[in-house]
């Protein structure tokens, strides 16, 4: 980018409500002025006393507002899908010009179960170490949810519906969807099930939870209800890793995320079926106390992180 074209930009977002602007897409993301507030370290009430200051400086509502949640207008719909991508280039510019002589330095220990890891981090870390030489990460793969600063932790990982409004949570990655998938060899000598209840006569990879020992559900929404469908198999496993092996290998079918076997999907490794009846997880979020804001390393690995978040 030329000097004079990043000498416009700052030029112009210095004649922008930032603070404001932060505000409506952090009410976005989360989907209510409560969440928002505590991930904002603000209160409920001065969180909408600014939204409505932003909506009478715009001149159009970006919100409709019920007692329970916030749903956003065309106008805010238009302003999130073009505004946010510039927002977040500029607030990492600014980031990265003040840390520009500010080594962060350190060692950040994050709690986190497998399918985090392999959706969110994997593929990004080297890019991770490169930005941020000096942070160190000690990652602690764990299914259970845990109070971090407890448990001797800087932040945790988890999925949406697990998170409670007393922690600060960042986005990043976007909603998950189930799949059931099984290689083209074993549909081929197997047949394809065409509805969960076909199940039953097939050999189903289970997943057992790591700190619970529960076995995960095989969840499905069918006619606008979720409901589980009892399964058994060959093989149960604490280990993504070993289940995605053993189902590409033709040994069975397994059910996980769309994301964590994104590339066996694109390459025919792995088929899916019964997509018809897939059921949607929340996004998978960062959360940490509000005592953790200012910690260095941990807004930098939030900064880099939710950079590649999903929507709302």
């Amino acid at each position: 980018m030329k000097i004079e074209d990043t000498a416009g930009i700052f030029r112009t977002m210095q004649r922008m409500p930032l603070n404001s602007l932060e505000l409506f897409f952090t009410i976005a993301k989360r989907g209510s002025v409560r969440a928002a507030a505590a991930e904002l370290n603000l209160q409920p009430s001065t969180v909408s006393h600014q939204l409505r200051a932003l909506e009478q400086q715009l001149g159009v509502r970006l919100f409709v507002r019920t007692t329970r949640s916030v749903t956003l207008t065309d106008a805010g719909h238009e302003l999130w899908e073009q505004g946010l991508p510039a927002f977040e280039k500029l607030r990492r510019a600014i980031e990265n010009t003040q840390e520009r002589d500010q080594k962060i330095r350190g060692t950040l220990r994050l709690n986190l179960p497998e399918i985090a890891y392999e959706v969110c981090l994997a593929d990004r870390l080297a890019e991770f170490y490169a930005t941020y030489p000096d942070i160190s990460l000690d990652l602690t793969l764990s299914d259970q949810m845990v109070s971090v600063a407890a448990e001797g932790f800087h932040a945790g990982i988890r999925f949406g519906h697990r998170l409670h409004d007393e922690v600060i949570a960042a986005q990043i990655s976007p909603p998950h969807r189930t799949v059931v998938l099984g290689s083209s060899d074993y549909f081929q000598d197997h047949g394809v099930p065409q509805v969960p209840q076909d199940l039953v006569a097939h050999d189903c990879l289970q997943y057992r939870f790591v700190d619970s020992r529960r076995t995960a559900e095989w969840r499905f929404q069918i006619e606008g209800e979720v409901q589980v469908q009892p399964v058994s198999g060959s093989l149960t496993s604490s280990s993504l890793g070993v289940l995605v092996d053993r189902a590409r290998r033709g040994h069975g079918l397994i059910l996980t995320s769309d994301q964590l076997v994104a590339r066996e999907l694109a390459s025919g490794k792995l088929v899916a079926a019964l997509s018809e009846f897939a059921y949607e997880y929340p996004a998978l979020y960062i959360y940490y106390p509000k005592d953790y804001r200012g910690h260095p390393c941990l807004r930098a690995f939030v900064g880099f992180f939710r950079s590649g978040e999903g929507g709302p």
